[in-house]
């Protein structure tokens, strides 16, 4: 479903903006720009973000950025100023609908995905359409808010699974490998996307050429996360959790040689790991505590991390 596109043209103070309505949506381009996007801090030129149908998603410009003057343009859906920024909202299930913001004085730019998500009204539901999700515990793991059902699904068909959720990942990468056709439906964490980029930049400066992480395993519905037996309260089924490897040089499905030994085995997993430890401090600071542990190889595929960001330090290994 679409709408007609709404633009804002807004000179964004800390405390007040002033904004007109303008016509013409901004070019996407590539050097972002620092927003927060619903109480998330976003440095990426492209990233998601996701709203129940009818509430507001809350956009503003922060830290060095905050006084920047910026035209504001969405695809779809109500756009308006509001005291430090703009709030987008939107009826119907679906997306993404995108966001533009553009500098005026350079050519900084930041795309938001808005996904409106189907909405999880019923705590009983579990099936959206012929897609089946199961049943989430009703008795949150300790009492901890991170494992209380959650609120909504974002939708994902052939049209969308490209849709880029941050610059290096698409939402089709984290869909459930539970067998069926699309639609299909799941949970992602921004956190999760935020602390992936992280990694993969991490990597990168490690002098490992890769544009993406191969996601061995994204989003389980717990429906899924039953059949196969694994653990009852797997991060995965709260979207915030991703089994990955280095899959670049070459791209063939499984772990590339990272410590440069001339084997695809445990200690690439265990190198992976490690890198991943050395943000440990920086994922803390910023609110990207989670869960890390290495596994090896077995018949049914390569070695691989798991990283989570469940609010928790978690290590373990699964060998």
């Amino acid at each position: 479903m679409s709408a007609p596109g709404l633009s804002i043209w807004g000179w964004v103070v800390r405390r007040m903006a002033w904004a007109m309505l303008f016509v013409a949506a901004p070019q996407h381009a590539a050097a972002p720009m620092t927003l927060n996007v619903a109480g998330k801090t976003v440095a990426h030129e492209v990233f998601a973000a996701y709203v129940l149908p009818g509430a507001a998603l809350s956009l503003s410009l922060t830290g060095a950025d905050g006084d920047l003057p910026v035209s504001v343009s969405a695809q779809a859906g109500r756009l308006e100023p509001t005291v430090d920024g703009w709030q987008w909202s939107h009826d119907q299930p679906g997306g993404p609908y995108a966001i533009d913001l553009r500098s005026v004085s350079d050519d900084r730019s930041t795309r938001i995905n808005a996904f409106v998500l189907w909405p999880r009204s019923d705590p009983q539901r579990e099936k959206i359409g012929d897609f089946r999700i199961g049943r989430y515990s009703d008795k949150p793991l300790r009492g901890l808010a991170a494992y209380h059902p959650p609120a909504g699904f974002v939708g994902v068909n052939r049209e969308n699974k490209d849709s880029r959720v941050s610059p290096s990942f698409s939402l089709g990468q984290f869909v459930s490998k539970q067998a069926g056709g699309y639609p299909k439906y799941l949970v992602l964490s921004q956190d999760l996307l935020l602390k992936l980029e992280r990694l993969l930049a991490h990597i990168r400066d490690k002098g490992v050429t890769c544009d993406t992480l191969y996601i061995m395993s994204g989003y389980r519905t717990p429906f899924y996360n039953r059949a196969i037996g694994n653990v009852r309260y797997s991060r995965h089924q709260w979207g915030d959790a991703a089994d990955v490897f280095v899959d670049c040089a070459p791209r063939d499905g499984r772990m590339d040689d990272l410590n440069r030994d001339g084997k695809e085995n445990f200690q690439d997993a265990l190198t992976l790991a490690q890198w991943a430890e050395e943000l440990a401090e920086e994922f803390e600071r910023i609110g990207l505590k989670g869960g890390l542990a290495p596994y090896p190889s077995t018949s049914a595929h390569g070695p691989f991390v798991h990283i989570d960001t469940r609010g928790y330090r978690a290590r373990w290994s699964g060998r």
